[in-house]
């Protein structure tokens, strides 16, 4: 658990349901039994449906059952965390999470099977699929959701294993892991268009706003037409309050959408002179950027990639790689390790910001792609997303 997380742990009198919301209306009540768990088992409710998770309420079951009351501003995606103490040594250990959209009503939950059956499910299986919820109008829709994409959920899950399993086995080995980074592309893009569809014609759901939501949080994903589409599907939604979370959430977007034209910034080369990084850019020509470092072990793991695509695209593909390392000595280091036979680029520390803040650049590696016209079309930290752009727009 991160400590963001972990901080949420603590209780206050409202979320032990001690202080109850004032105005009938404005509050939900959960009641809730899953069988066979045990007696002092930590139960959280935990609103996820923002950027920043907030703990709603916390009890304690007794004899199978658990109950608390608070209040969401909208209908709200949440978690339904079940805790036990397994270890002395680590207290609370979390054994269940299940997603639940909370709204201001009176909400039985129930579970079908024993708290260690489910547990002790197949890891892949949507554990939504042993609960049931009444009382939840937008839970409804989310249960609707689930008949149609869970499949396809439970798919995406059992593909990012094996997708683990072999990065161990083969120390992320190229030629192998291609293969399988096709297949999580594939399994992750079949999970994302169910979601499309279903937002398409749900347009009113609650859940398909929230959905949206989590799709507009993506830095680069989509275009600022794509964009202004998504927002203005959800003004179907009969919550205001949802509504404008949504056209904020799509105001923030439209900062980092593709189509955009390329920021251009300063960098230095190897021998620390400073350019614009337009200069390196050439009208008519794709330009792939890849920011990396020394000292970062995924990084050096992509740089074959990166010398299969200087090579597969040769005339075709500007390739530039850019180091973010603080220390020159470094840069020259690796630079000399792998025989990088591209053009080399630094951002020195004071270089580094502008960049940083106007591609999103929170971790690296971070993969750029510009077109013939000089306009941003893909910016991620996985390579097969370059491959499958230039695959389908540079032949």
């Amino acid at each position: 658990m991160n400590t963001r997380l972990a901080s949420l742990f603590f209780v206050s009198a409202l979320d032990m349901g001690i202080v109850s919301p004032a105005m009938a209306g404005d509050s939900f009540t959960i009641k809730g039994f899953i069988p066979g768990i045990a007696d002092s088992t930590k139960v959280t409710l935990v609103n996820v449906d923002g950027a920043d998770p907030k703990m709603i309420a916390e009890v304690i079951t007794t004899d199978g059952n658990f109950s608390f009351s608070n209040s969401v501003d909208m209908p709200s995606m949440c978690e339904l965390s079940f805790s036990q103490v397994r270890n002395k040594s680590f207290g609370l250990y979390r054994l269940l999470s299940s997603r639940i959209m909370v709204e201001n009503s009176d909400i039985d939950v129930s579970y079908t099977l024993p708290f260690d059956s489910i547990v002790k499910a197949n890891p892949f299986v949507v554990n939504e699929k042993f609960m049931k919820v009444s009382g939840s109008a937008s839970h409804d829709q989310f249960t609707e959701y689930l008949a149609k994409c869970a499949g396809v959920e439970e798919d995406v899950k059992v593909i990012g294993l094996k997708h683990t399993g072999k990065w161990m086995e083969t120390k992320n080995h190229p030629d192998t892991m291609a293969i399988y980074d096709k297949m999580k592309y594939e399994a992750e893009a079949g999970l994302a268009a169910a979601r499309r569809d279903f937002i398409a014609t749900h347009p009113a759901y609650h859940f398909s706003a929230y959905l949206t939501v989590k799709e507009l949080a993506k830095i680069f994903a989509y275009t600022g037409d794509e964009i202004k589409a998504m927002v203005e599907s959800v003004n179907a939604c009969p919550d205001t309050a949802r509504v404008n979370y949504v056209c904020k959430a799509g105001d923030r977007a439209m900062k980092h959408c593709l189509g955009q034209k390329f920021f251009d910034f300063n960098v230095d080369n190897t021998d620390g002179v400073a350019r614009p990084m337009s200069s390196y850019v050439t009208p008519g020509k794709y330009t792939f950027i890849d920011f990396w470092a020394s000292w970062c072990s995924p990084c050096r793991a992509a740089i074959p990639h990166v010398r299969k695509l200087h090579e597969q695209y040769a005339g075709k593909l500007n390739v530039y790689s850019i180091s973010c390392d603080e220390e020159k000595a470094d840069w020259d280091k690796a630079m000399s390790e792998e025989k990088m036979e591209w053009t080399q680029l630094r951002l020195n520390p004071d270089q580094v910001k502008e960049p940083s803040r106007a591609y999103a650049i929170s971790t690296i590696p971070r993969l750029i792609l510009i077109d013939p016209a000089g306009n941003l079309v893909c910016s991620t930290y996985r390579p097969i997303d370059i491959d499958v752009y230039l695959e389908n727009n540079l032949r």
